[in-house]
């Protein structure tokens, strides 16, 4: 589960298409086992799966949101939707929470991060236009969730330093696909 073991299991399979090992590698679908890895390393999960399954990256937002596990994507929109009613005077109820919503805003970040870093190793150089929208929504995304103070971006907002490296990643993922 360490970085260095993670991507020198990625590159020994590189665009091997192997389930398995790709499998073993997939992010955790709770929260319990996600309590168990750092939201950095779950960037470098997403990075090694994208490599090793190469030949299923697409040039998609689709692609990339399919990348963030379905109890973060849940548990982000539950956020997302509280703090929207907060703000419109309505009372939150039936809302679970139960997670970690701090945990839940980095990795939803990192894992944005991940998928956009795959896209890019995937399509560096091609200037491929679905890919340029996919990763340019992105970073509008997280450029909006750091500079924005309504109360739904200050809810799905993670800390400063972890946006700002995911916003960069994500910056220079849409760079590396468009220059060449």
């Amino acid at each position: 589960t360490a970085a260095g073991a993670t991507l020198a299991l990625s590159l020994m399979y590189m665009k091997t298409g192997n389930q398995t090992v790709a499998s073993a590698l997939a992010l955790p679908d709770t929260h319990f086992l996600l309590e168990f890895v750092r939201p950095d390393f779950l960037t470098l999960r997403v990075i090694a799966r994208s490599l090793i399954l190469w030949d299923d990256v697409q040039p998609s937002k689709a692609w990339i949101e399919a990348q963030i596990p379905s109890v973060v994507k849940s548990a982000y929109e539950e956020m997302r939707s509280m703090a929207k009613d907060a703000a419109e005077g309505y009372r939150s109820t039936g809302y679970d929470s139960t997670y970690d919503r701090h945990a839940v805003r980095q990795i939803h970040a990192h894992v944005i991060a991940g998928a956009c870093f795959g896209m890019r190793l995937r399509f560096a150089g091609t200037g491929d236009a679905i890919a340029k929208s996919a990763l340019c929504e992105c970073v509008m995304e997280l450029n909006t969730l750091r500079e924005a103070n309504h109360p739904v971006a200050i809810a799905s907002r993670p800390d400063f330093p972890i946006l700002e490296t995911c916003l960069g990643c994500c910056a220079i993922s849409l760079a590396m696909v468009l220059a060449g």
